[in-house]
């Protein structure tokens, strides 16, 4: 068994506020440190404008060069208690255990997921309690991407064959898309929940046209061999179809997920793009 020790990365903009904000971890398993820092650009701004342009994944590789140079592991964690404000590390240490190397990255995507993500957001459908909550389907695509071994936090890791979310497509726009995997040509995946739907709102055409807008921009940055595919959910296909036909119009590629033989597709795309040793097949899909 591998034991791993690691520490939460809090970021603390004025300590007379006293708010803080979980950003990331640091874990040091025997090949020496990892920073993970996982907090997309729009949560960074929405909780202090100051730091909207961090680059998380520059700065988390400049740690991993710093790190070792400083000494054993007390020094390095006193450290990054103090020494890289705002940002600080906790004291106290928490620990894991794996099996295996490959299975330690699959103990820290599960850390992020329940210290530094923020919550997937759902909203209900009052009218139709019964209903799926809207923005699952984010969730649902992570959990098969993470347990099929092609996921990661970190942007860096999409040339490492990795499905990675918060793709910036345009960051000074804000266009960030859900996820974007790379063989060559960087490939996007937008993710549109319309479950629980049952009409069309101003809102729901903005979130639409938002997506679209991304998606154009991918095609204008990207290689022409670049891919944009949408996933979709829908109760009621023909009350979205508006929404649909906007989305459609600038995807190279709709997968609707209630369809199996979409879901396959979308799975063998994904083995395909990042060579995976094994062909991939989606699993079961729940409505919730």
């Amino acid at each position: 068994m591998i034991k791993t020790p690691f520490t939460l990365l809090r970021l603390r903009p004025d300590e007379v506020r006293g708010e803080s904000m979980n950003v990331g971890l640091v874990t040091f398993p025997p090949g020496g440190p990892r920073v993970y820092f996982d907090a997309p650009p729009t949560r960074l701004k929405a909780f202090h404008p100051d730091f909207e342009h961090i680059n998380g994944d520059q700065w988390a590789r400049e740690l991993e060069e710093v790190l070792p140079k400083i000494g054993d592991l007390d020094a390095q964690i006193n450290w990054l208690r103090f020494a890289i404000g705002p940002v600080t590390a906790d004291a106290e240490l928490g620990h894991f255990f794996s099996d295996t190397f490959e299975s330690i990255t699959d103990t820290v995507e599960q850390l992020l997921e329940r210290l530094v993500h923020a919550p997937e957001r759902e909203i209900a459908a009052p009218m139709r309690p019964h209903s799926p909550s809207r923005g699952t389907l984010k969730t649902q695509l992570k959990s098969w991407f993470r347990q099929s071994k092609v996921f990661s936090s970190r942007t860096s890791d999409l040339s490492q064959r990795r499905i990675v979310p918060n793709y910036p497509v345009d960051a000074a726009d804000d266009l960030y898309a859900d996820f974007a995997m790379k063989n060559g040509s960087i490939h996007v995946l937008e993710v549109v929940d319309w479950r629980g739907v049952d009409r069309i709102t101003r809102g729901l055409r903005g979130e639409a046209g938002l997506t679209a807008i991304l998606l154009d921009q991918a095609k204008k940055r990207f290689s022409e061999s670049s891919r944009r595919i949408a996933i979709t959910a829908a109760d009621d296909y023909k009350t979205v179809s508006p929404l649909l036909n906007l989305v459609t119009s600038y995807a190279d590629d709709v997968v609707a997920i209630e369809s199996a033989e979409d879901r396959q597709r979308l799975a063998d795309f994904v083995a395909t793009a990042l060579h995976a040793k094994a062909p991939l097949s989606f699993p079961g899909f729940s409505s919730r």
